[in-house]
Formats: C-alpha cells, structure tokens, sequence
C-alpha cells in the first residue's frame, strides 16, 4: 500500500503498532497466543481460544462503542444524520478513514468504515437518560453500558460484559447490524480473511492501547453467526493483525451457523417443464394429493410415466390450478434454497468448490428471480437453477452458511457442469481448481474476472476506472521488459483498477483488484504502478518492501511518460491541468 503525505498521521499510527508488535512479541507467548470466546445464552461463555485466567481481567472497547450506539439509534428510530468530510483546513481529526473531502456517508457505511465522528452521541443528540433508561430495560445486567459517559474506546471491561451486552442487542436489530457488518469483511483491505470468514462471521473490529503492556496495542473482534451466537477474539497488536492471525482458529472451532434469524423467502415450483401426473404418499399410492402441505416421503408420478420419490418436512405444498396438471410449489429460506441447488447442481463434499458455486448461485438468483409477495419466485429449471426437492445435506448447508451474504455483480453470472467461458463458471473445471490446491476466491476470479462483491447498498465493491486499465494494458509489454530482470515478476493481464471512495490507495491479492483515486497525474500514476507491482511481485520477497517498491513505480513512471498514454492535445491538457 502507498501512503500519501497527507496520510502521515496514519502512517505514524501504523509505526507505532508496528513497534508495539515487536515489544508484545517478547512478551510472552501466552499475550501473543490471543483468546476466543462464543456465548449463545447469557452469561455462559465458551472459550475456544486461551484461558479465561490467563487474559487480561479487563479489555478496552476500542471501535465496538460503535456498536451499541448504532443498535439504540436504528432499535429507537434516531434520524439518520450523514456525516460531511471536508477538504483541507476544515477537516477533522480521523476523516480519512471516514470518506474523502466533501462526501457525506450514512449510518450504515459509518458502522462498515468505522467512521467515529459519525457515532459522537453528542452529533446524533442522544441523551443520557434516554439511553440510560433503554439499556436498563435491554441490558439490566450490563450496568457500564447504561452509562453513556462510559460508552467510549478507553474503557475497560470484562469479556463476559461485552457478549453480554452483544446478547442483549434485539434481534432485529441484530439482523441488520449483521448486514451492514459484511461490508465490513469485503473492503478490499480485510480481503486477506475471506478465505477463512467467508461471509457467515460478521464483526466490528477494534484496536486500542493495551491493558497490561505498557505502550503496546490490544486488538481484535467481536460480532455475531447467523443465529445470533455473539463471539470475540483479541490477542496482543493491532486488529488487522490479531483477526488474520486467528481467523482459521475462529473458523474451526466456531463453524458458521446453518440457521439464520431473518432468512429470505424463495419460493420455487418444482418441475416446470415436467408435467405432473399425480403425487401420492409412498405408504399409499392409490390416494392422489391434490393440496395441502406435504409432511413425509411421497411418489411424484411425471405425464412421461417416470417418477420420483422425494421427503418434505412441510416446505413443499400441492396446489391444483383449475384445468391445469399439478403443481409443487416449495417455499424456502434463502439458506435452504441454496443448500438444495448445491446438492442438485454439484457436491458439498468438494468444499472450495461447492463455495464458489453457491456463491454463483446466490448471484444468479439475485440477479434473475422475481420478487413477488415477499418471496423471491423462480422455476426449478435447466434454464434457471436445479433445485433439490429434498431436504438439504448438513454439508451443503454448511457450505451456503459460509458463504452467507456474499454474491456477485458487474457481470453475468452462470454456470455449467463441463462448459468453460468468461461468465460462466465450470464445476468441472472448479473441481479441479479446488483439488489442486484454490480457494473459492480463486475459482471465482477465474470463471468471472470482471465481477465483484455486490454491496447491501446495492453497489459494488469495484467501480471500474477503464481508461487506466486500458493504460495499464497499453504498456505492460515495456514493463516486462524492464522487470525481466526482476525474480518472481508476474505480468498479470486481468487486473481490474478500481475507483477508491475512502481511505489509502490498495492492492487486493485475493481478487487482483486495484484502488486508486485517479490515474492521470504523475503522482497518481506512481499510485497505480506501486500498487500494480504489490500484485505482480506478490510471490516476491521484495513484493511487500514499500520503499523499493516506491521506487520501482517511479523509475516506471518516468521511463513511460506522458506520450505512452495519451494521444490527443485535449487529453493532454486534461493531464496537465491535473498535475
């Protein structure tokens, strides 16, 4: 990542904590160890990680007071007020990891950048008694949290205070805490924990000074699964750190969890292009079932005479339209629906690929089922997606739970079980991929290049620059000429550079996506080179020394110019003035 001058606090900040790493790494193994706990009831906490008798008595809040402020403001209908940055001398202390100058973001991109201004009680006008008066009645239990004096980074308090309080959050307005937190895991700095997180772990991170060590830093997580079970992690150093470093740990021992609290409807019917003749129970087949729900394992006999028996806890019903053959309708939880079509279209045992597929899934669904009485509605259809009529396997139920939230945009997105294209994802090919060592991550990137992460506001994780991916193309072969020389130079071809709306320019290894402001001055191009080299020197040991890094992207600069990609006066004069 290439640090701005104007990003010269931050860069201090990142000093700092690099320091407190090396002091906490001779500390003692047990601080450096870190600690993992769930709770699912109310004052009963699992320790996955570490013992309770060896962390700190007390661990400060950091950036989680951000929490409880955004669960009494949507739970008590405080109105959104959206936070301005401002350029120049007019901005405040921590805008950068807000927004750029002059942008206003809302609640739910505050929470997701960890924008503290946003979330100051006094900015949102909340009163202290208001807030002591609610959370008496939420959390009695939890008396700092009553407090709104004590509601702030420096405070310290128990692990068991904090999965208190997280369980004391309703569950509504945990469900929409958790929507807003995955974008949270899928800003292009966190890409690093994907292959671990998925999308079924949804967390606030926090970084703060250390209880016991004197000038070194406590950071980690905290957040909840799907089914409202509330964890925290912490460990010596900074978030980003801690949470990597015990992101597999957190995976193994906490598995994501299959049932949602607010599941999305999909209702599916069943065999479109295959007319039904009649469906009877197994244990009695003389009886046709023109109605109702079905509860048990029943015979679906097709017009074609071929027939299927199929098992249904209530999900799939019979309706019998007037002068038309039978129906069968299922209406399923989004988990569910996926489950099945993971089941149908491929095999949960194959477990980065089944990922990528459900990921895929998710995407089509999204992007081609009609919303209709609360319900997403699609056929189970060769044209649409296969859908199992059976109760998914506790396998491919695992696999959505992982994948939970996370779909695709800014690309067509479909998939085949032996057919290969741009677009198209091959399970097949996927298959192979998987045995041979990738992630889910990789077997995306390969099938749909162009694609990113579709946003719960309903934008995506890339908005494309393509003059300066076409710059980039441009001059890629002079490049590789000049890094020939250069051990572990990769000239990646199918890099997406993409505008970044906050925060240090950066280069995401998982998705070989680029962030840039802009490309057309002399200092945005050294920007876009130096992240550009993070990528193609990535298996590189130099690959991450930013100094020489820097330098490399400079002497790029200069040795291709401006004539290398601009071809016209008007251009010109566009570049020159942004210089």
């Amino acid at each position: 990542m290439r640090w701005q001058r104007w990003h010269g606090v931050v860069f201090g900040m990142v000093g700092v904590m690099l320091q407190s790493h090396v002091y906490a790494d001779t500390a003692s193994n047990v601080a450096n160890q870190g600690w993992i706990v769930s709770q699912q009831t109310l004052n009963h906490p699992v320790w996955l990680l570490g013992d309770a008798k060896q962390m700190p008595a007390r661990v400060p809040l950091g950036s989680l007071w951000k929490l409880w402020v955004y669960t009494y403001s949507v739970d008590q209908h405080v109105p959104d007020r959206p936070y301005a940055c401002h350029a120049g001398t007019q901005a405040a202390t921590g805008d950068e990891y807000c927004c750029t100058h002059d942008e206003s973001i809302s609640r739910n991109v505050a929470l997701v950048r960890s924008c503290g201004a946003y979330f100051q009680p006094q900015r949102l006008q909340i009163q202290a008694k208001d807030w002591q008066r609610y959370w008496q009645q939420q959390a009695p239990d939890v008396p700092w949290l009553q407090d709104l004096s004590r509601v702030q980074p420096q405070t310290q308090v128990p692990v068991t205070d904090i999965l208190n309080a997280l369980n004391r959050v309703p569950p509504k307005v945990m469900s929409l805490t958790r929507e807003a937190l995955l974008g949270r895991v899928l800003q292009p700095q966190w890409s690093d924990v994907l292959p671990n997180l998925g999308g079924g772990y949804r967390f606030k991170t926090y970084t703060w000074a250390h209880p016991t060590l004197a000038g070194g830093y406590f950071g980690g997580a905290a957040g909840w699964l799907a089914d409202g079970t509330a964890f925290w992690l912490g460990a010596t150093g900074g978030s980003h750190r801690v949470v990597q470093r015990l992101s597999p740990m957190l995976a193994e021992r906490l598995p994501p969890a299959i049932t949602l609290l607010d599941d999305q409807c999909v209702s599916v019917h069943y065999f479109k292009r295959y007319p039904i003749a009649q469906i009877s129970r197994v244990d009695d087949p003389k009886i046709a079932v023109l109605s109702g729900h079905l509860r048990g394992d029943y015979r679906v006999l097709f017009a074609n005479q071929q027939s299927l028996v199929i098992r249904s806890q209530g999900e799939l019903s019979v309706q019998k339209p007037v002068n038309q053959p039978v129906q069968l309708i299922g209406r399923l939880g989004l988990q569910d629906y996926l489950a099945r079509v993971v089941d149908r279209e491929g095999s949960a045992d194959i477990t980065q690929a089944a990922r990528a597929l459900s990921i895929a899934a998710r995407s089509y669904l999204l992007q081609n089922a009609e919303f209709h009485q609360g319900c997403l509605q699609i056929d189970d259809d060769s044209r649409y997606q296969r859908v199992s009529p059976n109760p998914a396997t506790v396998n491919a139920q695992r696999i959505v739970a992982f994948t939970e939230g996370l779909s695709l945009t800014g690309s067509s997105i479909r998939y085949h079980q032996t057919k290969a294209e741009e677009g198209l994802l091959s399970w097949q090919n996927a298959v192979k991929q998987a045995q041979q060592g990738n992630n889910y991550l990789y077997i995306l990137k390969q099938a749909f290049p162009k694609a990113s992460w579709q946003l719960a506001t309903d934008g995506k994780q890339c908005q494309p620059i393509p003059e300066a991916e076409q710059y980039l193309q441009r001059n890629l072969v002079k490049v590789q000429q000049r890094m020939a020389s250069v051990d572990g130079f990769e000239a990646l071809k199918s890099v997406n550079v993409c505008r970044l709306d906050y925060g240090n320019p950066y280069a995401d290894q998982q998705s070989l996506n680029i962030y840039v402001r802009d490309w057309r001055s002399q200092d945005d191009r050294v920007t876009l080179w130096h992240e550009y080299l993070h990528l193609a020197l990535r298996f590189h040991p130099g690959g991450q020394d930013e100094a020489w890094i820097e330098q490399q992207a400079r002497q790029l600069t200069d040795d291709l110019g401006l004539s290398s990609f601009t071809s016209t006066p008007s251009t010109l004069r566009k570049i020159r003035h942004a210089q």
